[in-house]
């Protein structure tokens, strides 16, 4: 998994609209993002061969830090901080046409 590939898997996770407004994360969902994280090769992390900038692995890196120390269920507002800059992250680079490498 790169962190295109999970800024992606996570973006469709909020765009699955459970409720009318945003709910928080919970410890368990929390559980799952930390295991996909994982799964980044950040070492391995090549941006010329992925269509998004580096900076997809700085949003990675910086969720990672973000719910380190969480182990209960992320407040409304802290989720919702996790949403807008992946929204902003996919305003500024995901809608924009990647040419192959």
């Amino acid at each position: 998994m790169t962190p295109r590939d999970f800024i992606y898997w996570l973006k469709g996770y909020f765009e699955i609209p459970q409720h009318e407004q945003s709910a928080a994360l919970t410890a368990q969902q929390l559980k799952i993002i930390r295991r996909h994280l994982a799964m980044l090769p950040v070492a391995k992390y090549n941006p010329d061969k992925v269509c998004i900038p580096a900076y997809g692995n700085d949003f990675c890196n910086w969720l990672n830090d973000y719910i380190k120390e969480s182990e209960d269920d992320l407040s409304v507002a802290r989720t919702v901080k996790i949403q807008r800059r992946l929204d902003e992250l996919f305003e500024h680079v995901a809608t924009k046409e990647c040419e192959e490498q």
